[in-house]
């Protein structure tokens, strides 16, 4: 009676290494989200999980022309197709980041950005300073020019409203509301590892109507993949988008 020769220990290896990745991929960003580790820890174990998994993906396909593998490439294919996924997923998440500045507070009035009151006392000790410096300005003026402020015909109470109902209708947790002084606070978090980042939004009078300007800061990491250049665009979008404001 026949049975299936066994793989040899380069392949086991391969496998055992594949599938530890593909868990850690998902554990980690998840265990930070959760609190059961800090961020510090979890980006680095995430970027192992896509390091060690393109490694594994390299040994398999140096493995797979090789005569002595030739009766195990279906396994060796189905371990390329695992590694391949932290990998890929590696690929989705840096790419759109590729080549933005390394900063993490975006706003579109640079010269007289929104500023944060009711957040301060949410932002622990080891968020990211709110003071901006003239590196963050030049660094957005270069990386983000599209981002202006937004004009409006509405009158301030107005543009105001509709501001909130914006906000609220992309999922931003609101924290503050001043409709006197046209100023709002939010924050947005993360799916995968939980990051908050808090939101400013700030309407005043311009000519017949309004200007509203947006802030978007990350409390923790040096850059943030564009993500807060998103949201601003995500903001002006749903905002030129939307009806009439909503009647108080």
């Amino acid at each position: 009676m026949s049975s299936a020769k066994p793989a040899p220990r380069a392949i086991t290896g391969c496998r055992n290494l594949g599938i530890l990745f593909l868990l850690l991929l998902f554990a980690a960003p998840l265990a930070t989200r959760c609190g059961l580790i800090s961020y510090p820890l979890g980006l680095p174990l995430t970027a192992l999980a896509v390091l060690g998994a393109a490694l594994v993906l390299i040994m398999v396909l140096l493995m797979l022309p090789r005569v002595r593998y030739r009766a195990h490439r279906s396994r060796l294919g189905m371990i390329a197709l695992i590694a391949a996924l932290p990998v890929i997923a590696g690929v989705v998440v840096m790419a759109p980041g590729a080549g933005l500045p390394v900063i993490h507070d975006l706003s579109t009035d640079i010269s007289d950005p929104p500023v944060f009151e009711a957040v301060l006392a949410l932002r622990g000790p080891d968020t990211n300073p709110l003071a901006r410096d003239a590196d963050t300005d030049a660094a957005q003026r270069a990386g983000y020019p599209e981002l202006r402020t937004i004009e409006s015909v509405l009158a301030p109470a107005a543009a105001f409203a509709k501001a909130l109902a914006t906000a609220r209708s992309l999922g931003w947790e609101i924290h503050a509301t001043d409709a006197q002084r046209g100023l709002l606070e939010a924050s947005e978090t993360t799916f995968w590892f939980g990051f908050i980042d808090d939101i400013a939004i700030r309407v005043r009078p311009y000519n017949d109507g309004s200007r509203i300007d947006l802030r978007s800061v990350s409390r923790v990491g040096r850059g943030d993949l564009g993500a807060n250049a998103k949201r601003i665009r995500r903001f002006s979008a749903a905002f030129a988008a939307s009806g009439p404001p909503p009647t108080p």
